[in-house]
């Protein structure tokens, strides 16, 4: 439910002097031929507008058209398709602002609104936002101005207002997501579009001091990770919480897998704050009252849940290209990734997955990225850990071991004792998880290729699954194989090919499954396959076959290498021969009982196009080593 002045009329900015230029033009055309040229109205209406050009800072003169920064008596305007403006000082203000590109407040920046038109029957000069982010410590100051947001938002700091007009934070973004573990102490209505705390696949809490309101069809989304970790909406405020109309979605944070009749309090209320009825929520759980607020209760057996997406990182200077590539999302739809970034543990929300560029990286520095993934039955666990070193022209001093035509790559460490350095799997768990391809996953599908005139699909799966019977799906619908998990924890079934037309299509996808558990789905194709690596003694020997045509020059193969979860190295460098196909053995140190190798290189799209090449990976695919 809404409470009055809860819904407002939309944005309305005519441009009177633009309207104004053009009636005068029309009855005196001399007189303009006289005077000197007229300058166009900013965007919005607004007196002053941001137009960048010198970097992104607001405090910034240049950046502003005329040169003319606003004070608490003009209205601003940012213009579209600008990097985000960036508010890194108390002194910015505006009597309003209308943002069409994001704005970034950070940890010691304050933006102040204090255009106050409560008073008026048109909400035309509130502040809109298409992307708002407020970091920890920043402030975004209302003072009885309304502010609507109609995009992404994250809020980790503080939006400021005294509570006394209706409305100061208005959040309506259909299709867009909030998120945060920052503070309201303006009023919260929300309208359209999901909240949630902390980000989406990630417990946090979000405070509301004076009104938290919302209504159809906004979504609050709930993680849940544990019985004592879970998202909260901390209400502080004495009146009712007008939640009637809301939709509360529970997520359960993989490897959570909680009882029936579980329940986790999401929303606590202070003294004297209520809620009549705190919405609907989500199939499989229901709301209750509970104590000091309102409560999700588990009332059916959870769905299968997403596997995580796969990622992949392509250093550049001072930045990275991060690509997620969606896998297998269980019983439920996409919602939305979240990557994270170490060192540093940065925490990005993607809304979709694909390529993302991160600037603001430290070349010569070694990165960490994972992802996961929520759909709208839970939220994976993180993807395998992908590194990644920025570098610029000048390069990094320490290298990597690098080998030519196929020969040895570096790999065994060694310190001065003549022991191993290279971290590696110690315990029969570590092991499990290597063999599992670092997914978090109890059943994984390594590979699927053509081999003669069959598709053969190899896999593992965790120790409770041996024994088990697997089955080989086609496109997620018919059983092509079956087999049985060995003792070691592998599987290896074969199948009939498919026609020929579709084997390199897109649709073309083999899936693992045991029960409800279901792998990843894998194409059948791609344009760099690495055949199951095999390994005798302290020697992993890596054959395949780089699909022509190549690039000229011809790029180098780069493999990768894990010994242990997490810990991954280059441990070699080739050139391919003309044919593309390749023979590498890597040597590793005595330690290691197992491995997982993944190679990367780029190729042609076609004859005509060999001189840019597009990057191509192999599957990471495991190996034991005893």
């Amino acid at each position: 439910m809404i409470g009055s002045g809860g819904i407002r009329a939309g944005l309305s900015r005519p441009l009177a002097a633009a309207s104004l230029l053009a009636a005068v033009a029309a009855v005196v055309l001399w007189a303009m031929a006289l005077a000197p040229a007229a300058q166009a109205a900013p965007c919005g209406g607004a007196e002053y507008e941001f137009v960048g050009g010198h970097g992104n800072l607001w405090s910034t003169t240049e950046n502003w058209a005329g040169g003319n920064i606003p004070t608490s008596a003009h209205s601003a305007c940012i213009a579209s398709g600008l990097p985000a403006v960036e508010v890194n000082s108390s002194s910015a203000e505006a009597k309003w602002v209308y943002a069409l590109s994001p704005v970034v407040i950070t940890g010691s920046g304050t933006l102040t609104l204090p255009y106050d038109n409560k008073g008026l029957s048109s909400f035309e000069d509130r502040s809109t936002f298409t992307e708002l982010t407020v970091e920890a410590g920043g402030h975004l100051t209302t003072v009885d101005a309304p502010v609507k947001v109609t995009g992404n938002a994250v809020i980790n700091g503080t939006v400021g207002g005294d509570g006394l007009i209706s409305d100061d934070f208005e959040y309506a973004a259909e299709g867009h997501t909030l998120t945060g573990t920052g503070t309201f102490e303006a009023n919260f209505v929300g309208l359209k579009g999901t909240v949630s705390p902390g980000t989406v696949g990630t417990v946090g809490t979000l405070r509301f001091v004076h009104r938290l309101d919302s209504g159809l069809p906004l979504k609050w989304l709930i993680d849940i990770a544990s019985a004592g970790a879970f998202d909260e909406l901390h209400y502080e405020g004495g009146s009712e919480v007008q939640l009637q109309d809301a939709i509360v979605e529970g997520h359960l944070i993989s490897p959570y897998s909680p009882k029936i009749g579980a329940s986790w309090r999401f929303l606590t209320t202070g003294v004297g704050g209520f809620c009549v009825t705190c919405g609907e929520a989500t199939k499989g759980f229901a709301l209750e009252p509970a104590t000091g607020g309102w409560a999700l209760k588990l009332t059916e057996e959870p769905p299968v849940g997403p596997q995580p997406p796969v990622v992949e990182a392509t250093p550049l200077d001072s930045q990275a290209d991060i690509t997620l590539t969606p896998t297998n999302n269980g019983n439920g739809t996409l919602s939305q990734y979240t990557l994270t970034l170490e060192p540093g543990a940065k925490v990005i929300p993607l809304y979709s997955a694909g390529k993302v560029r991160i600037s603001g990286l430290t070349n010569c520095t070694t990165y960490t990225a994972s992802a996961t993934v929520t759909t709208s039955v839970s939220t994976s666990g993180p993807s395998a850990a992908v590194k990644f070193t920025p570098e610029g022209a000048a390069g990094c001093s320490s290298g990597t071991n690098t080998g030519s035509g196929g020969a040895s790559g570096g790999g065994s460490g060694g310190g001065s004792n003549g022991e191993p350095t290279t971290p590696v799997a110690s315990t029969p768990k570590a092991v499990e998880e290597l063999k599992l391809g670092c997914t978090g996953a109890q059943l994984v599908l390594n590979d699927v290729y053509i081999h003669g005139n069959r598709a053969v699909a190899i896999g593992s799966a965790a120790k409770g699954l041996i024994g088990k019977k697997v089955k080989i799906l086609f496109n997620e619908k018919g059983t092509v194989a079956t087999t049985t998990v060995a003792a070691n924890g592998e599987f290896k079934a074969t199948a009939p090919l498919p026609p020929a037309s579709i084997r390199e299509a897109v649709s073309t996808r083999y899936t693992a499954e045991i029960g409800k558990l279901k792998s990843l789905h894998l194409k059948l194709t791609r344009r760099l396959l690495l055949e199951p690596p095999r390994a005798a003694g302290h020697v992993v020997t890596l054959t395949g076959q780089v699909t022509l045509p190549l690039t000229k020059p011809v790029a180098p193969l780069i493999v990768e290498q894990q010994l242990e979860c997490g810990k991954t190295s280059v441990v070699a460098r080739i050139t391919p021969p003309a044919n593309g196909r390749f023979h590498i053995s890597i040597k590793v140190p005595a330690g290691a009982k197992a491995g997982i190798y993944r190679l990367t290189s780029s190729v042609a799209a076609n004859i005509h196009a060999t001189a840019h090449g597009f990057k191509t990976f192999s599957l990471p695919l495991p190996v034991t080593i005893q």
